[in-house]
C-alpha cells in the first residue's frame, strides 16, 4: 500500500474522531443524580491557577474542545 493512501485513511479516522468527540462534548447529556452532584460540585468551587479564577468544569469542558480545534 502506498504511504500516501495509509495518510488518508488516518486523516479521515481522525476527522471522523473529531467529529464524534466533537458531537459528544457539545450534546446535552442525560446523567443520574449521582453524576450531575458530580458536574455541579465541579462548576461549584473555583480556585485561582496562573492569575486568573478557574474550576475544575473550565478545564474539563477545555481539555474536552482541545479535541475539535
Amino acid at each position: 500500500m502506498k504511504p500516501a493512501i495509509l495518510l488518508r485513511v488516518a486523516s479521515v479516522l481522525t476527522l471522523i474522531f473529531c467529529a464524534g468527540h466533537t458531537y459528544g462534548a457539545l450534546g446535552a447529556a442525560l446523567r443520574d443524580p449521582e453524576q450531575a452532584a458530580v458536574f455541579m460540585a465541579m462548576q461549584a468551587f473555583p480556585f485561582e491557577i496562573m492569575g486568573a479564577r478557574r474550576t475544575h468544569w473550565d478545564f474539563y469542558r477545555g481539555f474536552s474542545l482541545l479535541f475539535s480545534v
